[in-house]
């Protein structure tokens, strides 16, 4: 019997059963239910390994100015603090001020499903959530609050450190893909990439790219600059395009762990405005003296 439990040969295993899943898939007679086999062997694995307080689901993510993204197959959102409005098992919104994470599962990735994942995590992306200033007590200066993932408390910085969606990537969505593998050469699915970061970059919205693309037979292609991966196009000098071998689910899910700590959104008072169709009383209302 082993002393010691080796985690590192325990995410090898949980890459190599996500291979082993994709490919039962592929070979089902009924083309709507591969998606959904995908799909949910993904979730299933993630929520053996992310932190509790991380929800794993799948559906829409909506902000409270009334935008809708298209549809997600995989969401990560903070299990005891966002809520959910669900119309049916597949079918649910996502407020988000609570989404942590959004993902695409591929079979293979070409042009047309880089194409795919592009659209569709532009459309979570450019979500907004719900930020306003506060006066402080201390030196009367306007701020914008913050608070971490998984916490219900507030937090107030320095200038530097208030919120802000449209210039810090930690304030933002994080967006990932993962298949099976690349459908094309490397010079190929590169030149796919580069073609849809350009139109995002002329537009200058960088922002609303995907942070990471990743295959389970050991590519990935993420922002990077002098400092290393980051979690945006944003800041980036380049795209790297690695070989991670048998490592690419384990480097998936750091990815998110690492998100997951370091990311930031807005107070839960936020959540109030998709329960309230107006924040003030209605003018003919007349409230008695008691």
């Amino acid at each position: 019997m082993e002393k010691t439990f080796d985690f590192f040969a325990f995410l090898q295993q949980m890459g190599q059963d996500l291979i082993t899943a994709f490919e039962t898939a592929d070979s089902t007679t009924t083309p709507g239910s591969v998606g959904d086999i995908k799909e949910e062997s993904v979730r299933d694995r993630f929520e053996q390994v992310l932190p509790v307080g991380i929800g794993v689901g799948s559906g829409f993510v909506i902000d409270s100015y009334g935008q809708t993204s298209r549809q997600m197959d995989v969401v990560l959102y903070e299990k005891n603090i966002c809520p959910k409005f669900s119309l049916s098992e597949k079918v649910t919104y996502y407020p988000c001020e609570g989404v942590i994470a959004v993902g695409e599962i591929k079979s293979v990735i070409g042009k047309k499903e880089i194409e795919d994942i592009f659209s569709k995590t532009k459309t979570v992306k450019q979500l907004k959530r719900y930020s306003i200033s506060e006066r402080s007590e201390m030196d009367g200066r306007a701020y914008f609050p913050f608070r971490p993932y998984g916490s219900v408390g507030s937090l107030v910085g320095t200038e530097e450190e208030d919120y802000c969606q449209d210039t810090k990537p930690t304030d933002q969505i994080y967006a990932f893909a993962l298949a099976r593998s690349f459908q094309n050469t490397q010079e190929t699915y590169r030149g796919h990439f580069l073609k849809e970061l350009g139109h995002l970059k002329s537009e200058g919205k960088l922002c609303l790219a995907p942070a990471l693309v990743i295959t389970l037979d050991g590519r990935a292609l993420q922002p990077i600059n002098e400092d290393g991966a980051l979690f945006s196009f944003q800041n980036a000098t380049g795209l790297v395009d690695s070989n991670i071998r048998d490592e690419s689910f384990q480097d998936l899910i750091s990815e998110v762990h690492k998100f997951y700590h370091r990311g930031r959104t807005v107070p839960v008072s936020s959540f109030v405005r998709y329960f309230l169709q107006n924040k003030y009383l209605p003018r003919d209302r007349f409230i008695h003296p008691i």
